[in-house]
């Protein structure tokens, strides 16, 4: 294992072990945010602005020489509970940079004070604003999101497929969080080496999102969906990673309705590493795969 990944590593399992398990969802939400300011931008040219997709916020990153009539919505993580464009815009824009698509960030509304389906509502409207002020049609766009916002990411397509609206090229999903009832085989099997999440934590989480809904329903955990007539799929996570056996499943029970799907597994990665890049070259090598994928959903 290289320097790099252990003092990654060493830092994550220390951040796990002394925050403080009363600090207020407000102090969670500042922290996780200036975390990610502190993180460094791409050096390649790229614009960052606010825009909003009808009444929703939303960031818009725009690479220079960005492939024209082609989007990436992309849904940040964060339990749904904390996160925001601001927290995770060093990685859209390195994953815009090498997909060579603008991407779209949505301010979805967090829980508990906006509890299911909010978050799934707004996604819904950014991806209609979208269409509509960009000009674009379903297939122009691939939808993308890390762990929660993955999550969300596929509870919008399976929505727009219940409705029997059109589909977006593809899904393109970073350590998703599809199984709000934390039942898979690995939230056991990896919790000694996850150095990020617990099981309990996500349970936590979920309780505060759900509301008054059922975890085990396939509108909150996508792992239980009738997945045919979906978009193509492309998946990556690490074996570190409670969260492994939700992407395995995700793409087994994809590929087992007839849908295209695709995952990679990365060793000795942990939950979402690529947020890490500025640090780690397999975060940087998993996301010019990721932009290649995007390309490729966008552009068949």
């Amino acid at each position: 294992m290289d320097d790099d990944l252990q003092e990654v590593l060493r830092m994550l399992s220390q951040q796990k072990k002394d925050t403080p398990q009363d600090l207020s969802l407000e102090q969670q939400r500042s922290a996780f945010e200036e975390g990610g300011l502190a993180m460094p931008l791409p050096d390649e040219p790229h614009d960052i602005v606010s825009v909003s997709l009808g009444d929703i916020p939303c960031m818009k990153i725009t690479p220079k020489a960005a492939t024209a009539g082609k989007a990436i919505l992309y849904f940040h993580g964060g339990g749904y509970v904390v996160g925001s464009s601001l927290s995770h815009r060093h990685l859209m824009a390195r994953i815009a940079i090498d997909a060579g698509v603008t991407l779209w960030s949505v301010d979805y509304r967090l829980a508990p004070e906006h509890a299911f389906p909010a978050s799934v509502d707004d996604g819904l409207a950014a991806f209609s604003g979208l269409c509509r002020i960009e000009n674009l049609s379903p297939a122009d766009i691939v939808v993308a999101g890390d762990s929660a916002g993955g999550g969300l990411a596929m509870s919008l397509i399976l929505a727009l497929r219940d409705a029997g609206d059109a589909l977006p090229a593809g899904s393109v999903l970073l350590s998703p969080w599809l199984d709000l009832t934390a039942s898979t085989k690995s939230y056991v099997s990896r919790a000694s080496s996850d150095p990020m999440l617990t099981k309990e934590q996500l349970l936590y989480f979920a309780g505060l999102y759900q509301g008054s809904s059922q975890a085990a329903g396939p509108s909150l955990s996508p792992i239980h969906s009738d997945l045919a007539g979906l978009p193509q799929l492309y998946v990556q996570v690490g074996d570190k990673e409670i969260l492994l056996d939700d992407s395995h499943l995700i793409a087994t029970r994809a590929l087992g309705h007839g849908v295209s799907a695709r995952i990679d597994v990365y060793p000795d990665m942990f939950h979402v590493f690529q947020y890490f890049w500025p640090m780690l070259p397999q975060a940087r090598e998993a996301i010019k795969r990721l932009g290649g994928e995007i390309q490729r959903m966008l552009l068949k």
